[in-house]
């Protein structure tokens, strides 16, 4: 309804007029092009709507009169406790994070776990549904610490998650490649734990780059014989792909093509 509509638009606009007043606090920094990258907001014009608000307010002259001229731009400060108190009495996704993390670690944070936590989402820009979605990954892997977050979140940036509708693809992907590990472990006859991150990045391969599916994984290790070695069966499937071969169909009128050539 409109009414829902113009509620949700006035929780948004106080939510980034909070991060933005909280970065310029921080920095002195007041360029809305280098605000909208740093915060990584929707647009521009989120940045200098901000600006305009908080203009009004006296904050922006305070900081234009006592920056220093070229003066280099630091890092945004890290908020504080008291800070993110205060803040989080405008800012409701504040809150909501708080309490993802202390359900999903199941214990109450300490002030300084809330302190990185909150600066994910006010300082690194990050989504507030793909922190959440983060947290509650890390924590059904039994790793209930903030440092696993961090880590984890720093890896899914690198693959491009940003949003929570990225964040939620990418955890489809990794539920899928867990599976496929899993099923790769078996052939091989060992835990998946003794799977080593390179074996991992190899079965990823197969099926995300090659393309290929179990059938193939399990054409490789039949061809294999009782050689059980994952590096193994990589080589295979390597050759195979560059080969142009799609389906078992093909791997098996290679292999006897082959066969037929060395008795020639």
């Amino acid at each position: 309804t409109p009414s829902n509509s113009s509620a949700a638009s006035d929780v948004y606009k106080r939510q980034y007029n909070v991060r933005v007043a909280l970065y310029v606090l921080a920095t002195g920094v007041t360029d809305p092009e280098k605000i909208c990258a740093d915060l990584k907001l929707r647009s521009k014009m989120t940045a200098e709507s901000a600006l305009a608000f908080w203009a009004g307010a006296g904050l922006l002259e305070r900081y234009e009169e006592n920056a220093a001229p070229g003066e280099e731009p630091s890092a945004p400060a890290p908020m504080t406790w008291a800070e993110i108190a205060a803040a989080s009495r405008t800012d409701p996704m504040i809150s909501s994070l708080i309490d993802c993390a202390q359900a999903g670690f199941a214990r109450p944070l300490t002030h300084s776990e809330m302190e990185k936590l909150v600066n994910l989402y006010i300082i690194d820009g990050f989504a507030p549904e793909t922190v959440m979605l983060c947290v509650a990954y890390v924590a059904s892997r039994g790793k209930r610490t903030m440092a696993a977050v961090l880590h984890e979140l720093k890896v899914w940036r690198a693959e491009g998650v940003e949003t929570g509708e990225q964040a939620d693809t990418h955890l489809q992907l990794l539920a899928l490649r867990a599976q496929r590990e899993q099923y790769v472990s078996g052939l091989l006859g060992i835990a998946e734990s003794e799977l080593t991150l390179g074996g991992r990045k190899a079965i990823a391969r197969w099926y995300e780059v090659y393309g290929y599916d179990d059938a193939m994984v399990q054409e490789a290790a039949v061809q294999a014989g009782p050689k059980r070695d994952l590096w193994y069966w990589n080589s295979i499937l390597k050759t195979w792909n560059a080969k142009g071969l799609r389906t078992v169909h093909d791997a098996v009128s290679y292999t006897h093509l082959r066969a037929h050539e060395t008795e020639a």
